[in-house]
């Protein structure tokens, strides 16, 4: 809790991230261009290469091969061409680059993809059961080989023309080449795409001499199946539009480039170059809409069903293409996502009057405190004429949120996503419904759906694969159940259903565990001559000093059963260790650690037994950190007159999450430079054995077991821990108290639980929150700068971690009780009004996730769901206001955390005005609470708005001097 360490863990982070990247130098020099020139030759080259082998296997194939050695005369010349290509432009490559391309290896890897990817849409899904209908018949087999030749064509001029173009800007030292200025970053490369008289004749009149010459049949959609044309003039479109998509697509993911690719194929924002298996009903990006149940497949699952992600759907990155093979694991999506989509033209929230997060003053809300619809949604996503809907489809009941619009896209409406954050987790198993309509633009006028969901909706047929595939789905599924609610289909814009994962894959992973973790401490239990755990520091205090009330701070290790498959080290990444259902399976025993923290009062005669409480550190900080704070945060406050300190801290470590960890997060699991994101499964499996060891060290805490050492017993011989028949507590700060949710919802143990400014799920704060923005240079670094993607990222790494992540378990705390879990302990959880760490929003989420009301005297009322009532109450939301901030103070207005996706000025944030130095008034709550029997109070002077010295920080912070 130090203020020390919430100051310079980001200053340190902040200058290990930016510390490999130097500015992007003003041209590129000599070294650089001589790279990227030769990393775009062998792009070119590879796709001829291929494209003449291709045509080569269809000859054979024509010839009567068989369809397995068609296969593998298109293979040998893949990766033969592959290699030699990469291995040339690698020559050339001995500079790091200001900016992209990538890496010879990826780059060139595109282009070979994309080769493959022609084929496919010219022949269809099957392409070598297609050219069989021209084997025997020259004229059929002629048209097959120079229709695919013309495609080819005319995508390799247009690649051609690129690195032409690219070349001339990057050898141009003076900026004066023509009309281009040297280039000096990827805004310029994609410059480069624009057509030229050779683009204009190879992807036209040559393309259309070719299909008359050699195509004098009536046959051609069984010869071009992929195109689904009967006449030239259609065959002709399909082919250059194919020709123009796959050259944009293979540049694009190679240059790194923001290019409206579905746009530059053939004038029109429509779905058109989608890839192969993407949803065409957006056409921004292959994932979106986002979850979506066209990536749903059936499977023997919970649900019934799994996900179904291509690999080319994933965001692009340097280095090694991401594996979509452990989210395709998943039964369903995470019940924490957030929805994406995108519209062809630009939304006003404002003006669609959408649910949206509501600044101060704009709406008839009163000016406060207490806050009422400020900085929320109110109620609006819940009203039957709302323009964005989330639909139960078993309850047929609207469920809250709220829309945003990617601020960081702000000025590029082709890559803006509009976002619905779901203000509650939804249900496991369940499926739900997307619904927009009448959404409005900047100049109020209607927002049109994209052409695909328009021809669906309006029941008009296509000849698109992929477009036919979905009507049958969405008729019965999506459109006959809307109906049936009574929404209108001819008034949506755009409409798409997804499953949640099942509760059985949400909490089998840790309930295994912690089962296992609890029979092996039995057994350790049952022999009272095993002492599991090892006391390395032992460090006294002077209780007699003014203000001291922790006497004894020990520190040392406690063995744990292990279920990775090595012991938890920053050399490497570990992962769990499975059985053949892909359960953990327990891989021996291993070694965690602990900090406890025994009270001065232990040791006055004839005082009542100490309380045992496990302590949940905050992001980047340890167990051993928050230990330590203790005393400073607490002594001056308990050591007053009348107040008592009589609680036993201890905490172990959240693994990949603490200070230790974060060189481990760059280089391990981010990647500088080049991609390591394939290991992010790690992140959630060390988190996994964390939780585990959280729970054994809280079990041994509540039966007493440290007692087994002398160093946990008083001078004259009494134990410290009072033994199973007493309270066990839980108290967890920031990523402690969204792990505290995990925690307590697993364990029988907790009696009362609080949680201090949550941390929550990734996709409702991360971009907002104060660390995860010091991220931003690592993800630039590998790729990923695109605003869709980077949001798609995000969704991507909470489905992955979603099963140990802060608030996972949130649902199983206060109702709903896990097998095992034993009554619902009694929760108070605190928030900090204007958090920069945790936004607001995504603690009221979770306060409704977990049940709670808002007790009176909270700076906020009236959130919907979230009831106000006065206490004393068992379990209650509380929000508290820092006092630092006007929020109709204009000098203030840039200091306050904007209500976008943006990360807030650092100055006085109440996570930790509030969180670590808190006020008299949370001091005598949280002393209320924890006590034996306590209670939720409110003990600030009516509302806690700080306006009276009691409510006000120990250590204020006034952002304006």
């Amino acid at each position: 809790m130090s203020t020390l360490h919430w100051i310079t863990v980001p200053l340190a982070l902040s200058a290990y991230l930016l510390a490999p990247f130097g500015s992007v130098a003003s041209v590129q020099d000599t070294a650089q261009s001589r790279c990227i020139n030769a990393t775009h030759r062998g792009f070119v080259g590879t796709s001829t290469a291929i494209d003449r082998r291709v045509r080569a296997c269809m000859r054979h194939l024509h010839a009567g091969a068989s369809l397995d050695a068609f296969a593998a005369c298109v293979l040998e010349g893949h990766d033969s061409v592959l290699e030699t290509k990469r291995a040339k432009a690698a020559k050339a490559c001995k500079a790091v680059l200001d900016f992209e391309p990538k890496d010879p290896h990826t780059a060139l890897g595109a282009a070979a993809t994309e080769s493959s990817r022609l084929i496919d849409a010219i022949f269809g899904p099957e392409p070598a059961l297609a050219m069989l209908a021209g084997r025997g018949d020259r004229r059929a087999a002629r048209c097959q080989i120079a229709t695919t030749r013309a495609a080819q064509r005319c995508r390799k001029t247009i690649e051609s023309e690129f690195a032409h173009c690219a070349s001339a800007g990057l050898n141009d030292r003076s900026g004066t080449a023509g009309t281009l200025p040297g280039f000096d970053s990827a805004s310029n490369l994609a410059r480069c795409f624009k057509d030229t008289a050779r683009i204009t004749q190879n992807c036209g009149n040559s393309l259309r001499r070719i299909i008359d010459r050699a195509c004098k049949t009536s046959s051609l959609q069984v010869l071009i199946p992929g195109c689904f044309s009967e006449d030239p003039d259609s065959l002709q479109a399909c082919l250059q539009r194919n020709g123009r998509c796959a050259a944009c697509r293979g540049l694009a993911s190679a240059d790194a480039l923001d290019i409206a690719c579905d746009e530059f194929d053939d004038g029109q924002l429509n779905s058109s170059c989608t890839e192969p298996g993407c949803d065409p009903l957006n056409a921004a990006e292959c994932l979106l809409p986002y979850p979506s149940s066209f990536f749903q497949v059936a499977a023997d699952s919970m649900t019934g069903l799994r996900l179904a992600v291509p690999p080319h759907g994933l965001p692009t990155v340097i280095g090694p293409a991401l594996d979509p093979a452990p989210l395709n694991m998943l039964d369903g999506y995470s019940p924490a996502t957030a929805i994406l989509m995108h519209f062809s033209s630009e939304v006003s929230l404002e003006r669609s009057n959408a649910s949206r997060l509501l600044p101060p003053g704009c709406c008839g809300q009163p000016p406060g405190p207490p806050w009422i619809d400020t900085r929320s949604s109110g109620s609006r996503s819940l009203a039957p004429d709302s323009p964005t809907l989330l639909l139960d489809t078993v309850t047929g009941e609207p469920v809250l949120h709220f829309a945003s619009l990617d601020a960081r896209a702000a000025g590029n409406p082709n890559r803006q996503a509009l976002i619905l954050h779901p203000e509650i987790q939804l249900t496991p198993g369940r499926r739900y419904i997307v619904a927009v309509r009448g959404l409005r633009d900047p100049n109020a006028q209607p927002v049109a759906p994209e052409e695909y969901f328009r021809v669906l909706r309006d029941r008009e047929p296509t000849t698109i694969p992929a477009v036919e595939l979905r009507r049958s789905r969405m008729e019965e599924a999506i459109f006959d159940r809307l109906s049936a609610l009574g929404i209108d289909r001819s008034e949506l814009i755009l409409a798409f259903d997804f499953v949640v994962r099942s509760k059985s894959q949400l909490t089998q992973r840790l309930l295994t565990m912690r089962d296992v973790g609890f029979n092996y401490l039995e057994d350790v239990e049952g022999d009272p001559s095993r002492v599991n755990f090892q006391v390395e520091e032992v460090l006294d205090h002077d209780c007699n000093a003014p203000g001291q009330v922790i006497w004894r701070e020990l520190h040392g290790e406690f063995e744990t059963p292990l279920f990775l498959d090595t012991p938890i080290s920053n050399d490497g990444v570990q992962f769990l260790n499975t059985d053949s259902a892909g359960l953990p399976l327990q891989n021996g025993l291993t070694h965690a650690r602990y900090s406890i923290a025994l009270p001065c009062l232990a040791l006055e005669p004839n005082s009542p037994p100490a309380v045992p409480f496990l302590v949940g550190h905050g992001l980047f900080d340890s167990g051993r950190i928050i230990v330590e704070s203790i005393q400073p945060a607490v002594g001056p406050f308990f050591s007053q007159p009348g107040r008592r300190w009589n609680l036993i801290g201890g905490a172990t470590d959240w693994r990949s999450f603490t200070g230790a960890d974060l060189g481990w997060l760059a280089t391990d699991v981010i990647g500088v430079g080049s991609n390591q994101l394939n290991n992010l499964p790690g992140v959630s499996d060390r988190a996994s054995q964390s939780i585990l060891n959280a729970l054994i060290l809280a079990r041994m805490m509540k039966r007493g077991l440290f007692n087994r050492d002398p160093m946990f017993r008083t001078p004259t011989g009494n134990p410290i821990f009072p033994g199973p028949d007493h309270e066990l507590l839980y108290f967890g700060f920031s990523l402690g108290g969204g792990f505290g949710t995990v925690v307590t919802a697993l364990s029988p143990d907790f009696e009362r639980a609080m949680f201090d400014m949550p941390a929550t799920t990734f996709p409702c704060g991360f971009q907002r929150s104060l660390p995860f923005a010091l991220f931003d240079p690592l993800l630039i670094s590998i790729g990923i700068r695109d605003p869709i993607q980077t949001l798609l990222g995000i969704n991507l790494i909470d489905e992955l971690g979603i099963v140990s992540l802060a608030g996972s378990l949130a649902p199983y705390v206060t109702r709903d009780r896990l097998p095992g879990a034993g009554p619902a302990p009694s929760v108070l959880m605190r928030t900090a009004w204007l958090d920069k760490h945790v936004p607001d929003d995504c603690q009221f989420a979770l306060a409704r996730t977990l049940g709670l009301p808002n007790l009176e005297g909270s700076v906020v009322r009236e959130l919907p769901g979230v009831p106000d009532l006065a206490g004393p109450l068992d379990s209650a939301l509380v929000t508290v206001d820092s006092g630092s901030f006007d929020l109709f103070n204009p000098s203030h207005q840039s200091l306050i955390p904007p209500l976008e996706n943006l990360p807030s000025n650092p100055i006085c944030d109440p996570h930790i005005t509030v969180g670590v130095f808190p006020s008299e008034a949370s001091l005598l709550q949280m002393e209320e609470f924890l006590r034996p029997g306590g209670s939720i109070q409110n003990f600030c002077d009516g509302i806690c708005d700080a306006a009276t010295p009691i409510e006000i920080s120990s250590v204020p912070c006034t952002p304006i001097n």
